[in-house]
């Protein structure tokens, strides 16, 4: 089965000594891994659309990342920012401009914009995000997408990854699944897949 995996660090598997051991590998034997470290949601769904649009697969996995990464254009091509982006553009949009419901509405676009894409290619597909599931008085401002996607209630890394098991992370800061930390999703994962 040939699979798509999408997302930020925690699927390119960045602190990991050797790539084979991120948890794409486990899944199947033929895969396309596009996730880059640092990735917003708005580059993960632009760059998953655009793969598919010029080839084919069996299944689609998206590990949506952090609502406060966005898209900006540098230098004529789009790029991620997040808030500890040291340019001065991007402190000053965080400081100004962002704020936690404009990241969420964010999210739920790009949720319901992948959603929708892969169903009308009717490619089977399965979706993740990090950070934890957020409460229902939350949801009042960006409720019009999250509503409308099936992904609503959508599995999130701290419900499988637990910051207290220490072995399942790796990196100076702790901050990335480690090999063990990657089984571990894709055993999670394999049962969705199923």
């Amino acid at each position: 089965m040939k699979i798509l995996f999408n997302g930020c660090s925690f699927t390119y598997g960045a602190d990991l000594k050797d790539k084979n051991k991120r948890y794409s590998n486990y899944l199947s034997n033929d895969i396309v891994n596009l996730a880059v470290g640092g990735q917003s949601n708005d580059l993960i769904v632009d760059g998953s659309i655009d793969w598919l649009e010029n080839n084919e697969c069996d299944f689609v996995v998206i590990q949506f990342t952090f609502p406060n990464r966005i898209s900006v254009i540098k230098n004529g091509q789009w790029t991620s920012i997040m808030p500890c982006t040291k340019e001065r553009k991007a402190k000053l949009y965080y400081l100004h401009i962002h704020d936690k419901e404009m990241g969420i509405r964010n999210l739920w676009k790009n949720v319901f914009t992948m959603e929708k894409y892969l169903e009308s290619r009717n490619i089977p597909y399965f979706f993740w995000k990090l950070g934890k599931t957020h409460s229902k008085k939350q949801h009042s401002i960006y409720e019009p997408y999250r509503k409308l996607s099936k992904w609503k209630n959508m599995l999130h890394g701290s419900e499988f990854l637990h910051k207290h098991d220490r072995s399942l992370w790796v990196g100076d800061d702790k901050e990335h699944p480690s090999e063990k930390g990657h089984k571990l999703i894709a055993d999670t994962l394999r049962e969705y897949i199923k």
